[in-house]
């Protein structure tokens, strides 16, 4: 067995550690991992599984739902490739469960509260083994089974400890383009769905120069960088930073509460600097489902641009990302010297609910099902991304 490795999760994670939840941790890999080819940085802050060689060539990163058939399969697959490569390659599991099961989520929190007691692994196979069955009860006789102390398992499920960085790790899937499970990064690059051992090996072999199978791998859709054709997005009366007449456009779909968004904003700010004349930034609203305090900040930000003072509130809500419920917002307000009255009731009217709603259609419409997704020209950017990555794109569309 390999060690659970952790980065502290930044936005939640000293509730955690106060809850003396990661004694079993016995490596921290800190900052980022960038796996080529495509520039895909994965940032560890939650809980990571690692199965392999530490110093491994190869890094399969594995989104995995362990009540899927699919995913079943493909984890079988990888545990095959794993035997012809016992020093180059490493499996790093990331869940994505289905939002829409219940059982689901359960059964992931069932998984990390086993790593908790040294027993990841020994979960993690026999809920694939045992998939469709994964009720409280049936997941208790699973802890028994694998002889863990079940009164801490239990306790671990009943207080939801390990929801959050599941959810967290369900973000930044989605900030990568992951729409379902099981997907996979291998040094980058992007395979979805359940790929056999050869396909597989395939990409590993090209990886360490080691000559390639007969049978192609098929390519996969979405890379991290998409050219999208006659893109149209409205932006009429949505908050725009820089030059009206600029010749480049970033329309940025945001959710106040997603960490990524706020880890863009000194990147977006040095863009606009870098081209003060010729780059616009247009921020659009994407509040995710599972982020109950993120739509009433972005009214809140509508209610404070009816009053001139929106990238104000939006950098305050971004640098207090703990903090954005109802008395929050009114605290913020204060401070920026809004008319307090019509600020509450703009937000206590929902005055500006429907205008997020249309930016969050209009989101999916176009295909988005995580943030931060950027538009540059029409050029899609998904995740929080280097400037150099905005300054390739701004330089190719100025020349043309």
């Amino acid at each position: 067995m390999r060690t659970v490795n952790v980065h502290e999760h930044r936005e939640r994670g000293e509730k955690l550690m106060e809850a003396n939840i990661f004694k079993w941790i016995r490596t921290l890999i800190l900052g980022t991992v960038l796996l080529s080819p495509f520039n895909v940085v994965f940032g560890f802050e939650t809980v990571t599984l690692v199965k392999g060689s530490d110093h491994a060539s190869v890094t399969i990163i594995a989104y995995t739902d362990l009540l899927s058939s699919s995913s079943a399969k493909g984890s079988k697959f990888l545990n095959e490739v794993m035997k012809s490569y016992p020093d180059d390659l490493r499996i790093i599991f990331k869940p994505y469960p289905s939002l829409t099961r219940p059982d689901a989520m359960l059964a992931h929190e069932a998984v990390l509260a086993s790593g908790e007691q040294g027993k990841f692994w020994e979960m993690h196979d026999r809920l694939l083994t045992h998939k469709g069955d994964a009720t409280q009860e049936a997941l208790l006789v699973y802890a028994k089974q694998l002889n863990l102390d079940t009164k801490m398992f239990l306790s671990a499920l009943k207080e939801h400890r390990f929801k959050d960085m599941i959810l967290h790790e369900i973000e930044e899937a989605r900030g990568f383009g992951v729409t379902s499970a099981p997907t996979f990064f291998i040094n980058g690059r992007k395979l979805i769905g359940v790929r056999s051992a050869s396909d597989i090996k395939q990409v590993i072999n090209e990886i360490l120069g080691l000559g390639s199978i007969k049978q192609p791998v098929p390519p996969s859709p979405s890379p991290p960088l998409v050219q999208l054709q006659n893109v149209k997005i409205d932006i009429a009366g949505a908050p725009v930073k820089g030059q009206e007449d600029a010749q480049i456009t970033i329309v940025e779909f945001s959710d106040f509460q997603c960490p990524f968004c706020a880890k863009t904003l000194p990147t977006l700010e040095n863009v606009l600097r870098q081209y003060p004349k010729q780059v616009r930034w247009v921020f659009k609203h994407f509040p995710l489902d599972f982020h109950a305090d993120a739509p009433l900040a972005h009214e809140a930000a509508m209610a404070s641009g009816e009053q001139g003072k929106f990238w104000e509130m939006h950098d305050l809500i971004f640098s207090r990302q703990q903090s954005m419920r109802r008395d929050d917002l009114i605290a913020y307000a204060k401070e920026l010297n809004l008319d307090m009255d019509r600020f509450i009731k703009a937000i206590d009217s929902g005055q500006y609910k429907e205008t997020v709603e249309k930016d969050i259609q209009e989101g999916r419409q176009l295909g988005i099902n995580g943030t931060p997704t950027f538009f540059v020209n029409g050029q899609r950017l998904v995740g929080a991304r280097p400037a150099n990555d905005f300054v390739r794109i701004i330089e190719a569309k100025m020349v043309k």
